[in-house]
C-alpha cells in the first residue's frame, strides 16, 4: 500500500493535504514496525516454549 501511495504523497505542513499525509506516513511505519517485530521475535517465544516442554517431568499414565 505504501508503494503505490508514495508518488501522491505530499510531504510539506503547509495544507491539510500535507498534514494527512505526514499522519498516514506514521501510521504506515507503526503497521510496518509491529509487522517486523513480530516476525522477529515470534521464533524466540517459540523456542521458550518448547525449552519449557523439554524441562517438564513425562507424565506416566496407567490404565
Amino acid at each position: 500500500m505504501l508503494y503505490y501511495a508514495q508518488p501522491y504523497i505530499v510531504i510539506s505542513t503547509e495544507s491539510l493535504q500535507g498534514i494527512f499525509s505526514l499522519t498516514w506516513l506514521g501510521l504506515a511505519l507503526l503497521v510496518v514496525g509491529g509487522n517486523v517485530s513480530s516476525l522477529l521475535y515470534a521464533k524466540k517465544e517459540e523456542q521458550k516454549k518448547l525449552l519449557q516442554q523439554k524441562l517438564r517431568k513425562p507424565i506416566r499414565q496407567r490404565g
